[in-house]
């Protein structure tokens, strides 16, 4: 749900390298501000993972709870079942580098979804479609400029100014909090190309993976909506793992399948 968002698709689509603590830059001099961009996104990136994964929509005062598998395959495949409640178990989505499909079984059907639908929300989450489409890495999508240093939830920030250098990005404005000592998100505001605030996710929780640290929970806001929060939490999750073969096919959106 990042990835170069930091969105359900930062859950979604994440991608590269797996980053060891002795390989960090060495902070002789300052860092540039491509330098923090491009830590985060080998940090926040992969080359494949499978995770267990549960999301949490509050709205209104109303909570809904539902958990699913993921399977990922850099920023461009993924692969998404539900499990709960009852009336979502079996609902799939897949992504094949910029195409996306749902299958829901109370249908049998598969549907493609684009254009105007992608702006919509993504099983009642404060997620979009869109959310989950992005497909590029950070560095390569925007241009960034450091605006100030900041204290976030206790962690002295980088805050940084990220504008498209890609006509077409879902969100042509960002503001990072970057924690100077992770290099990891902490925070970001997601902006429309008019300067509207349209999203706030943070994230939380920073793990220990292997070689490789990363938030085990983030929190969407649709800043659109009222009174609503997703909150996404890996409960389980293995990176740098074997593909499953055929796993990204059309075909398994209306068949049974293990991962």
């Amino acid at each position: 749900m990042i990835r170069r968002n930091f969105t359900i698709l930062l859950l979604f689509n994440a991608i590269l390298f797996l980053i060891s603590p002795e390989s960090w830059p060495v902070q002789e001099e300052p860092l540039t501000v491509e330098q923090v961009i491009s830590w985060v996104d080998k940090q926040m990136t992969f080359e494949t993972r499978s995770a267990v994964a549960t999301m949490r929509i509050i709205e209104n005062k109303r909570e809904r709870i539902k958990k699913m598998k993921i399977f990922s395959r850099g920023i461009e495949d993924s692969f998404m079942v539900f499990e709960s409640p009852k009336r979502d178990k079996g609902v799939k989505f897949l992504k094949i580098g910029g195409n996306l499909w749902t299958y829901f079984p109370s249908t049998e059907k598969v549907i493609k979804i684009s254009g105007h639908l992608l702006r919509q929300s993504m099983m009642g989450s404060d997620f979009s479609y869109e959310d989950m489409m992005e497909s590029k890495d950070l560095l390569s999508s925007y241009s960034g400029q450091f605006l100030a240093d900041e204290e976030f939830e206790g962690e002295l920030c980088y805050v940084i100014e990220l504008v498209e250098k890609v006509k077409g990005t879902t969100y042509p404005r960002r503001k990072s909090w970057i924690c100077k000592e992770t290099l990891l998100p902490v925070k970001e505001e997601l902006y429309a190309k008019t300067g509207k605030l349209l999203k706030v996710i943070t994230f939380h929780d920073v793990v220990q993976y292997e070689n490789r640290r990363y938030p085990k929970r983030f929190i969407m806001r649709d800043m659109l909506k009222k009174k609503s929060m997703t909150e996404f939490i890996i409960d389980e999750v293995k990176f740098h793992i074997p593909v499953p073969e055929g796993i990204f096919n059309k075909r398994n959106l209306n068949r049974s399948i293990q991962f």
